[in-house]
């Protein structure tokens, strides 16, 4: 959201159509996106890529004990000088927050898509499909996390859906 902020502010000088500004993520910024899409009337588009359902993953996570056990299933996750705790706590503590479906009715008049690697977010798509009342698009692509192997493709759909 300060993303669209400083576009707004700076509009004048860098020559920015903010009428016209469109939302982009992958994994964590899928969720960023669609949860920033969600809260600014303003914008009207959003192409999430392999969204993390961080919801989904932390759901039935309610101790620090478990927090750690989900840790060490996932990975590493790195933001400078953040505690696993400090990182993950507000997912515990404000789970209605991080979970996406919440979020439908405002995600309604949106032109919106999701692509995935997996098929992990088909709920969430299929929810978000049926409260749509703009353009919904979900497909799961056969790549990896990064669509090593669709980037000519994933750029022509993006190229697109912003001339849509």
């Amino acid at each position: 959201m300060n993303v669209v902020s400083f576009c707004k502010k700076n509009a004048d000088s860098f020559h920015i159509d903010t009428s016209n500004i469109v939302l982009f993520g992958h994994s964590m910024g899928g969720w960023i996106c669609l949860k920033a899409l969600a809260r600014l009337p303003g914008i009207k588009k959003g192409f999430a890529l392999s969204t993390w359902d961080i919801y989904s993953d932390f759901k039935n996570v309610k101790t620090e004990q478990q927090l750690q056990a989900k840790a060490k299933e996932g990975g590493e996750h790195f933001v400078l000088n953040t505690s696993l705790k400090e990182l993950f706590k507000p997912v515990i503590t404000n789970q209605a927050y991080y979970n996406l479906q919440n979020d439908t009715a405002a995600l309604a008049n949106k032109e919106i898509i999701m692509l995935d690697e997996h098929t992990g977010n088909k709920e969430l798509a299929g929810t978000i499909r049926q409260a749509n009342h703009s353009y919904f698009d979900y497909e799961v692509w056969q790549t990896d996390h990064p669509f090593t192997n669709k980037r000519v493709a994933l750029i022509n759909k993006l190229i697109a859906f912003l001339n849509k």
